[in-house]
């Protein structure tokens, strides 16, 4: 089966996005999450949009969304909360990416040519207010 074939068989979610966990991998990511608020009546069909909903999340992504929506909010989360701590990533470097398979950008590629660089920094010193004292 080559990748075409694949991308064509390969299930999606309710966004059109692949299907990155299984049903049961989503409940068991969920369920300390229901435990934790026993007041919402959380009935079969509650999980089952849930499951549907969180389909495109990969496991570790989901889990530690979840864990940040129960630790912030002080009813049953929604999926639209669960889905606002995905965005909510600490900054830094990305965790999916490994650093090593990063390149560096040339320094050399952005930089202007000597002319063109002394030029702009005349241009910015004569609409600055004071540009006359520096010629006299």
């Amino acid at each position: 089966m080559n990748e075409i074939d694949k991308y064509q068989t390969q299930e999606l979610a309710w966004n059109n996005k692949p299907v990155r966990s299984t049903d049961e991998q989503i409940v068991t990511i969920l369920g300390p999450m229901f435990a934790l608020f026993p007041q919402t009546k959380a009935d079969k069909n509650t999980v089952a949009v849930y499951v549907m909903m969180l389909r495109d999340l990969d496991p570790q992504t989901l889990a530690a969304a979840v864990l940040k929506a129960m630790n912030t909010c002080k009813f049953l989360p929604t999926v639209a909360e669960i889905r606002e701590q995905l965005e909510s990533r600490a900054p830094g470097p990305r965790s999916d990416v490994d650093p090593r398979q990063l390149k560096p950008v040339p320094s050399q590629m952005f930089r202007l040519d000597e002319e063109e660089d002394r030029r702009q920094r005349m241009e910015r010193l004569r609409q600055t207010k004071d540009w006359g004292r520096y010629y006299l």
